[in-house]
């Protein structure tokens, strides 16, 4: 099966523009999106004689209109109830008078405030066993309020199961924190794609179970407005690296880790030992201090007297073999060290390289554009941080745990460098403009040190993966590689908490060689 596509709400309207130029009429989407919908209720709640479809005025209702008569035909007892009496419009009205002639009476919300007798004098919601929501779809930007808010409230306390069509009302499709508040469905339907908020938190909690259906749009136009693919079990197994049977350190592929202080002698052990667990050959650590109980195999060069990080680097650099143990290298785990030092450090470093931690500082934008290779691991609030030191000031209106995508492109752009915005759903961007969302993380990995084990993860990718990848995942680049390891990273997170609560970054560490065994 293809990943997953990943539309934000703009390309979704466009396919259904595209469709409907190519001749299929916007009725007959809707009458496929409401049928499909109609059937995923059906299956999934076959003991549901009673059921409540909550509708608004726009296609979003039209698509509860169709769904509400196919469930009526089908012997379920409906009631439908609509935000507005009389104000669907378009393509709705036409869904609506259907049901009306279908003999499927309608009622509507009482207005906050309204007296019994302008509306229905009772219309309890726990008394249905399933009730759809129909409310808002894709469209929604701001928070609900009023009548609408009242009803979400009213459906979210009644302790019945929610269907919701397409997302759940009050989400805003395109980012992680819904504006306001929302359905809290058990499981949404997802018209013709899924979109990002259904792969980042916090918004994803309120999709539930998540189902994309076909309604009726050309494969072709699907295909062309599709903004992305989810990062998914297939992506990881065609760019994990695999070793060469005459194989040897060098060419299994070399990481140098440069990072750790006295403080944090750990950090940089971490990233170490993810390296070599997700497949390089050889890792050599340049840093001030060890961590108690370092590995043997990680190769140590100190800084000799007077030395700073940045000329430790480039003596071992300048030392025979030098370049070629360093594949790959990645700054920044544990590091205290000002710009200058790690501005040093980065014109040194010429091949792939990634920058985490202590080596995200806005004053190196300049020094990252011009090396070409780097990749930039924040969270999300170390992404705020470079944002807001952009010379355009983009820090008060695109908040990177709002909007990570918003937040990853323009950082991308900005660095010239690929950006793992690191969260729940974890996205990573191109300064081309690809991105693409690995949903693979577990809250087992919001713990100290984890993100030093992906940082290592994605070193020891590039340092092998990008020399003849298997199959193709939107290219064998920087960009795909490291959507690859934050995707290997999230599933051993998860098999680390499968063995029980109180999962640290060594047990993420001693988990990547089963994942790695089971997507290679």
């Amino acid at each position: 099966m293809p990943a997953m596509r990943l539309y934000r709400a703009a390309s979704l309207r466009a396919a259904d523009a595209d469709a409907a130029a190519a001749g299929v009429a916007t009725t007959t989407l809707m009458l496929h999106a409401g049928l499909e919908v109609a059937s995923v209720a059906l299956r999934r709640w076959p003991h549901a004689p009673r059921v409540l479809v909550v509708c608004g005025p726009g296609n979003n209702g039209g698509d509860g209109f169709v769904l509400a008569q196919a469930l009526a035909a089908a012997g379920r007892a409906v009631t439908v109830a609509e935000l507005r009496p009389g104000g669907a419009q378009g393509d709705a009205a036409w869904a609506r008078r259907r049901l009306v002639d279908a003999g499927v009476p309608i009622t509507w919300f009482p207005a906050e405030g309204e007296p019994a007798s302008a509306g229905p004098a009772d219309l309890p919601v726990a008394a249905h066993d399933l009730i759809v929501d129909a409310l808002f779809g894709t469209g929604l930007t701001r928070p609900l309020e009023g009548t609408g808010a009242t009803w979400v409230e009213a459906i979210n306390a009644s302790g019945k199961p929610v269907l919701a069509v397409d997302v759940p009302s009050g989400v805003d499709a395109d980012v992680a924190v819904p504006p306001g508040i929302t359905i809290e469905a058990a499981l949404t339907v997802q018209l013709a794609g899924a979109v990002p908020a259904s792969l980042l938190a916090p918004a994803c909690a309120a999709f539930g179970e998540t189902r994309v259906v076909a309604i009726g749009i050309p494969e072709h136009v699907l295909e062309a407005r599709a903004e992305a693919r989810a990062v998914d079990e297939e992506w990881v197994r065609a760019l994990t690296p695999r070793r060469a049977a005459d194989a040897h350190k060098y060419a299994a592929g070399t990481v140098m880790v440069v990072g750790g202080s006295r403080r944090y002698a750990g950090a940089p052990e971490l990233s170490a030992r993810a390296a070599y667990r997700a497949g390089a050959g050889l890792v050599t650590l340049i840093a001030p201090a060890r961590a108690p109980a370092a590995w043997p195999e990680v190769v140590w060069e100190p800084l000799e007297r007077g030395e700073d990080l940045a000329a430790a680097v480039a003596r071992v650099m300048r030392a025979p073999g030098g370049e070629r143990r360093a594949g790959a290298a990645l700054a920044g785990p544990g590091l205290e060290v000002g710009p200058d030092v790690m501005a040093g450090i980065v014109a040194t470093l010429r091949g792939p390289l990634v920058l985490d931690a202590g080596a995200l500082h806005p004053d190196l934008r300049s020094v990252v554009r011009r090396h070409g290779h780097c990749v930039l691991t924040p969270h999300a609030g170390e992404a705020q941080r470079l944002l807001e030191a952009l010379p355009e000031g983009d820090g008060g209106t695109l908040h990177a745990r709002r909007d990570p995508i918003g937040a990853a492109l323009r950082l991308a752009r900005e660095w010239q460098a690929v950006c793992v915005l690191k969260g729940p759903g974890t996205v990573i961007a191109d300064a081309s403009g690809r991105w693409t969302i690995s949903a693979a993380g577990t809250p087992a990995l919001a713990t100290g040190g984890t993100g030093d084990v992906l940082a290592g993860v994605i070193a020891a990718f590039l340092a092998t993966a990008l020399r003849g990848a298997a199959g193709d995942a939107g290219g064998a680049s920087a960009w795909a590689v490291s959507a690859a390891a934050v995707h290997l990273h999230g599933l051993a997170g998860r098999r680390a908490a499968a063995r029980g609560p109180g999962v640290v970054a060594s047990d993420v560490v001693e988990a990547l060689p089963t994942v790695r065994r089971e997507h290679a």
